[in-house]
């Protein structure tokens, strides 16, 4: 009972307080509705930089290495700014197309593509062995 209070307590003078809400599905909701205001009201007016699509827009970043984290709505102006110069904007389908022709740039048969890239087709799972055996 005496720990039930503490986290109650906690509860009140915390973050959910900060908000207004000391109901966090009402919070959880509260989250989700501003970042998605947040992540539309960049994408209004913009496009993909492939096809020219205004719908179901995403992020891309050019280099991954550089990808500090995909969570960047709730991130202030500066920082997120900084994270998006990274990207181009592409439609979901342009998104796929363009993961799927990197993914056929690796070689089968390599034990890149087992381990790296979980392939597990005949070849990729004979140059596996072949690596156990040496």
């Amino acid at each position: 009972m005496e720990q039930n209070k503490r986290i109650d307590s906690a509860v009140i003078r915390g973050y959910l307080c900060c908000m207004g809400y000391t109901d966090k599905d009402r919070q959880r909701e509260y989250c989700r509705v501003w970042l998605k205001k947040r992540r539309d009201g960049f994408f209004n007016g913009k496009s993909c930089s492939v096809c020219g699509s205004s719908e179901d827009l995403e992020l891309h970043h050019n280099n991954p290495v550089e990808k500090i984290n995909h969570r960047i709505w709730s991130w202030s102006d500066t920082r997120r700014s900084a994270e998006i110069e990274k990207c181009i904007i592409l439609c979901g389908k342009c998104h796929i197309e363009h993961h799927a022709r990197e993914k056929r740039k690796y070689v089968h048969g390599t034990i890149t593509m087992y381990q790296k890239h979980k392939c597990r087709c005949e070849l990729c799972r004979e140059a596996n062995r072949k690596r156990g055996r040496t």
